[in-house]
């Protein structure tokens, strides 16, 4: 991943020093976390999504690291009795990265589990069922409306059985599987040794994580005038957001197109990346393009509130921010 990375890095780097400091910083004066890159609240930016527009947010609370267990898995329990949801659920660190930790909960036992190994905050939220799509906005604070940059088709690897062959021997001949076979085997560890009947299907994941092994897709042209506007409203029940990335479920791909009947999961701010380029249709050559415009797009708007009196962090203030990400096992990043 480091290598994938490093041109853009030495870009982001480039620009810093032509905007004098790290305005990226600024993009977002209204998220934590250094305008959603690193360590935002997620349940503070739904929240303000729902105070105006609670038809488009899944019910959701957050169980907080500083209760002790057996009282998070009984505010949780609560929680699902009096908003009368049924499981799965959704659990997932407040305060995550990249997809991380994200699991969808069949189950009170498996509830339980999850709660008792979780570190941080942690949120609840109901299940959305449908398919999920990654949408990118952009405005800059001098314009009037703002743009959908980017919408990624997220997909699920699904295996189809043969009435013969083990879910581990699908899992290493499937042309795309098989290249993240360390992962899926150790996620479905228990249930290798199963022959799929002929026709059957098999859901690898079922979470929309490119690390976690879902296909991303270029859903570009998703984007509608009636999708502008709807997440254009949404945007603006953000105080001083400009640029990020939501996560959103429809349960029918035409209500994406005409901007409504969706759930959105969560939202990511500057940290936030253009998914689409990750189609195995774009070559490398194509993201790099698409990422040096989005950070010019993110530094111009960060310098921007820059000169109208928001700080950016300093090397000083920056250093700490991410150290603990540089300081984590390679494991957990």
């Amino acid at each position: 991943m480091w290598l994938f990375y490093l041109p853009v890095v030495l870009y982001i780097v480039a620009l810093c020093i032509r905007h004098r400091g790290l305005v990226f910083t600024v993009t977002n004066p209204g998220m934590s976390g250094a305008g959603g890159l690193l360590g935002a609240s997620k349940s503070a930016e739904l929240n303000k999504i729902a105070t105006l527009h609670p038809d488009c947010v899944p019910r959701f609370v957050t169980l907080a690291a500083s209760l002790p267990v057996a009282d998070r898995i009984a505010t949780a329990t609560a929680f699902i009795d009096a908003k009368g949801l049924t499981y799965p659920v959704v659990l997932k660190p407040d305060q995550g990265e990249r997809g991380r930790g994200v699991e969808i909960i069949p189950s009170a036992e498996r509830l339980a589990t999850y709660l008792t190994r979780a570190s941080g905050d942690t949120i609840l939220q109901q299940y959305a069922a449908g398919q999920e799509y990654g949408v990118f906005y952009m405005r800059h604070p001098k314009h009037p409306k703002g743009a959908i940059f980017s919408v990624t088709d997220k997909r699920y690897p699904v295996l189809t059985g043969d009435g013969v062959s083990s879910l581990e021997q699908l899992i290493l001949s499937d042309p795309r599987a098989h290249f993240m076979a360390r992962f899926f085997l150790d996620k479905h560890h228990q249930r290798l040794h199963e022959i799929l009947p002929k026709g059957d299907s098999f859901a690898l994941v079922e979470t929309g994580s490119h690390c976690g092994g879902a296909l991303f897709l270029d859903g570009n042209h998703r984007i509608s005038p009636a999708l502008t506007d709807a997440i254009e409203s949404i945007s603006r029940s953000m105080p001083a957001f400009f640029f990020g990335r939501y996560d959103i479920k429809v349960e029918q791909p035409d209500d994406l197109w005409n901007g409504k009947n969706f759930q959105i999961l969560e939202v990511n701010g500057v940290a936030s990346e253009a998914a689409h380029i990750y189609d195995p249709r774009h070559s490398v050559l194509y993201a790099y393009r698409v990422f040096f415009k989005q950070w010019r797009s993110a530094m111009s708007i960060g310098a921007y509130n820059r000169d109208q009196g928001h700080r950016p962090h300093n090397l000083r203030q920056f250093a700490r921010l991410v150290s603990p990400l540089l300081n984590a096992p390679t494991g957990s990043r």
